[in-house]
């Protein structure tokens, strides 16, 4: 038994491997009662911009007056933001409680002969069981890693499946071609219920289609949205000749939003008569998320993103140059081994006017001084600065009102930069 936050997270701490299938989770949500099949999905699945998909269409249901469960993983900044119900992350006493309940059902599959499921089952099951105890009318879901095998897809009852950017990531475990990855993740595909997909890349778009034709699923494809105006505040996007206001920045927002808006068309479409124009510009308005392009300071400025693959780090380049073309730019990066840091690096150090790298404490993490070594091929202005503090306060020692910090790589050392950002920031 847990008694209290911490102790529930050392526990799932301990199960954080990956184990993709669907068997034990079926297992885990039986003992548990099958809370799931009293709930109703919009279920999301891609390699980038899932997170800002999410939060448009949760916000925006909930304006529109539903009861509105979201979980997405990982955690970024706090272990409670992965469940959230009604605009509010589930409590530590919430969250406790709920494991207690996941816990013993753990304890009768141990006892069983059972396998014990990983962190990310574990955390999928107490989320549907939270959003049952809560009542919630719709919960807005995404795939923690591909789609077919994703412990999220043991859900059956889906009013829409969504599908954001698809690139290359997880090559070791999704296929090294973008077909293969995206069959994996069209696997969240259910018959009777329609697909959406941003625009894609034309191999996975044909892809995506002969997927849904294959199991008789109607699919749509949502158009670009145009940028309008922006500032550091947010920016203006013309989607189907409306306009949307959105706190969220980047040129990502240019497919992210106008996917969701289709998306929440759809399920007026379908009864969801309580969806409105004036709901839906109210909750995109309404939608924020941290790290992904995240302004943490306006003197000196100072960005937050998560951007760790080809694809993401393609669209910040674009944003940073569209944006900010006149300011010099210090970059502060950390990235995973296992990921193709080599395209990240070639999309954004080229325009660095310095890059520092560190040290962090994840086993995945590549090494600051491999990092520089392999930067140094596009850049030579960059330094090893041993930890993430120093970086930062290497960055900041150099930043003038015509420069930008930028730190990012991955999602995983932000939470740490954010701090010790703020800790700079107030002297």
């Amino acid at each position: 038994m847990f008694f209290n936050f911490d102790e529930a997270i050392k526990f799932l701490e301990k199960q954080n491997h990956i184990n993709l299938g669907l068997e034990t989770i079926k297992k885990l949500l039986n003992y548990l009662g099958n809370p799931e099949k009293q709930l109703k999905f919009i279920h999301i699945a891609g390699t980038n911009g899932k997170g800002a998909c999410l939060t448009y269409i949760s916000e925006v249901l909930l304006a529109s007056g539903y009861s509105v469960g979201r979980f997405s993983s990982p955690a970024v900044f706090c272990e409670n933001e992965t469940i959230w119900a009604n605009g509010k992350n589930i409590t530590d006493k919430e969250f406790v409680n709920v494991m207690n309940r996941v816990l013993k059902a753990i304890a009768a599959m141990e006892s069983d002969g059972l396998r014990v499921p990983t962190r990310f089952e574990i955390e999928t099951a107490a989320s549907f069981l939270f959003f049952f105890q809560k009542k919630v009318e719709i919960v807005v879901l995404e795939t923690g890693l591909g789609g077919r095998l994703d412990a999220t897809n043991v859900v059956s009852n889906k009013i829409a499946t969504v599908f954001t950017k698809i690139s290359y990531d997880h090559m070791g475990i999704l296929g090294n071609t973008l077909d293969k990855i995206t069959e994996e993740k069209a696997g969240i595909m259910r018959q009777g219920c329609m697909a959406i997909s941003t625009c894609q890349e034309q191999e996975v778009s044909d892809t995506l289609k002969r997927c849904a034709s294959q199991h008789n699923i109607n699919i749509q494809f949502a158009g670009k949205g145009k940028c309008i105006r922006f500032n550091l505040d947010g920016q203006e996007i013309m989607y189907k000749d409306e306009i949307y206001y959105t706190s969220l920045l980047g040129e990502n927002q240019l497919q992210n939003l106008p996917l969701a808006v289709d998306t929440l068309n759809h399920l007026k479409n379908i009864g969801y008569k309580k969806i409105s124009k004036a709901s839906i510009l109210y909750g995109i308005r309404e939608a924020k998320i941290d790290g992904r392009f995240e302004i943490i300071s306006k003197n000196p400025l100072v960005i937050l993103d998560g951007a760790h693959n080809e694809s993401a780090s393609k669209v910040l380049s674009e944003t940073l140059n569209k944006y900010f073309p006149l300011k010099k730019k210090i970059f502060v990066v950390g990235i995973f081994r296992d990921k193709d840091y080599e395209s990240v690096i070639k999309n954004m150090v080229p325009y660095a006017d310095k890059i520092f790298t560190f040290d962090w404490k994840n086993p995945r993490s590549l090494s600051g001084k491999k990092l520089a070594e392999i930067i140094c091929n596009y850049n030579k202005n960059v330094q090893y600065a041993e930890d993430i503090s120093n970086a930062i306060k290497c960055a900041y020692q150099i930043a003038t009102e015509d420069s930008m910090i930028l730190v990012f790589g991955s999602l995983s050392h932000l939470k740490e930069a954010k701090i010790l950002l703020n800790e700079v920031q107030n002297g």
